[in-house]
């Protein structure tokens, strides 16, 4: 027999009232699944079926074993893509913007080239391998990733050099890892990557006054430096780096002449001919004199597969 006292009664009233608050809320919850097409109900079915679709499905016996299964319906997204190796693939966008360094160095590649004043000043490159590519376009091209992978061939290949002298002046001033990681900002930062460079050319000028760097900068060396380079730049063609795309090889060339130009000025050494073994079939003459950019200077003439001013580099015009 049950006692019933004023207060139980309140508590038992209280927990009845509470009881049927949290039915009507479950029963509106239910309905409102309801109401948005039984979303609840088919979540799980739908999912079974995107899974048997695209990955196949397969029967399970008591024991958790799989007994049976059935292939997906269609094929994967990554199996068709590799089913028309021939389809196009966009190329990812990276963009352009002026760094540190790369008004200087595009006012310097100006002055060395006849008609290069009348070069775009835009940082995206153009598409079209007919039209022409230049430095500071680089970067909206190739991004920042094979910049540096290309820099870091190059140094590899620097600090293992043979020659004890040659290697010495890179390990005295510099960490490979050091190295790789300047010469890499100050690319990004010169081809159109944004500020990477910090210090600009006065850190650059800093570091090339150094007394056993100034030593060496001799035509010897720079042309030891040029081999180094040329065989970074054939093993970023082999593997892909320059994105099948003819322009980017001689423009990097152009890139080194006109900044050897420039320290031949500045260190006094001969830096005619520095890329010549650099270069491919089609490219540019760094050391040819002639003037190839008529029509009454409106615009130097452009190679369609070269991509670059088919003008020369004049090791003895001034450097900034």
């Amino acid at each position: 027999m049950s006692s019933s006292t004023p207060a139980l009664d309140r508590l038992r009233r209280a927990a009845a009232a509470k009881n049927k608050s949290y039915d009507g809320v479950q029963r509106r919850s239910s309905e409102t699944h309801r109401f948005v097409g039984g979303f609840d109900a088919n979540a799980g079915q739908a999912k079974e079926e995107h899974r048997a679709r695209h990955h196949g499905s397969s029967t399970v016996n008591a024991a958790g074993d799989r007994t049976s299964y059935t292939p997906p319906a269609r094929a994967s997204s990554l199996t068709r893509l590799h089913s028309h190796p021939k389809q196009h693939v966009k190329r990812e966008e990276f963009g352009g913007r002026p760094g540190f360094v790369t008004e200087a160095d595009r006012l310097s590649w100006t002055k060395k080239h006849e008609g290069g004043e009348n070069a775009p000043h835009t940082f995206e490159y153009d598409p079209d391998i007919a039209q022409p590519l230049y430095f500071w376009q680089l970067h909206s091209l190739l991004g920042p990733k094979r910049i540096q992978e290309m820099v870091t061939v190059f140094y590899t290949s620097v600090f293992n050099d043979p020659n004890e002298d040659f290697r010495n002046v890179f390990a005295k001033a510099n960490t490979l890892e050091n190295s790789i990681w300047a010469q890499s900002a100050y690319w990004i930062d010169s081809m159109g990557g944004g500020t990477m460079y910090f210090g600009g050319l006065p850190r650059l000028n800093f570091q090339h006054e150094q007394d056993h760097v100034k030593c060496a900068m001799t035509r010897e060396n720079a042309l030891k430096w040029m081999e180094h380079m040329n065989t970074a730049l054939d093993k970023a063609e082999e593997s892909g780096m320059f994105m099948d795309d003819p322009r980017v090889r001689p423009c990097i060339v152009d890139f080194v002449q006109t900044h050897m130009s420039k320290y031949g000025s500045q260190f006094d050494f001969d830096a005619k001919g520095l890329c010549n073994h650099a270069k491919r079939a089609g490219d540019i003459d760094c050391d040819s004199q002639a003037a190839r950019a008529r029509g009454g200077g409106a615009a130097a003439r452009m190679g369609p597969v070269r991509g670059l001013v088919e003008t020369t580099i004049d090791s003895s015009a001034p450097s900034t």
